[in-house]
């Protein structure tokens, strides 16, 4: 996968809650989408209530990604190495970490159709 999860920050706190990503070859955001699951005793739970799918962005080798889970504006800031740090808002208006059993999925989309 182009891109990975590396980390995730202030679970719990909807101000600050965020996941962090980094991109490992270039490639264009909007084939990715991050989806909220649970850890059950069978692996995971096969419905999510919440999705977020990346607008579309060009993102280069060591670029960050930095997705929070409340309402914001997209932005990017230069980083000291010369790659960019991309900032998204999931819009969200409660904290998605809430237990320890809550996790996230990122899925890679190759193709899609959307249907009237």
């Amino acid at each position: 996968m182009e891109i990975i999860l590396s980390s995730i920050g202030d679970k719990g706190d909807i101000n600050n809650e965020r996941i962090g990503f980094k991109v490992l070859k270039d490639c264009e955001l909007k084939y990715f989408l991050v989806f909220r699951t649970e850890k059950t005793a069978n692996g995971f739970a096969h419905i999510s209530e919440d999705a977020y799918w990346f607008t579309p962005q060009e993102v280069k080798v060591n670029d960050r990604i930095v997705l929070y889970t409340k309402n914001g504006n997209e932005s990017e800031a230069k980083n000291s190495d010369g790659g960019t740090t991309y900032f998204f808002y999931w819009g969200l208006s409660k904290a998605i970490f809430k237990k320890d059993s809550d996790r996230i999925v990122l899925a890679s989309l190759n193709t899609w159709k959307l249907l009237p």
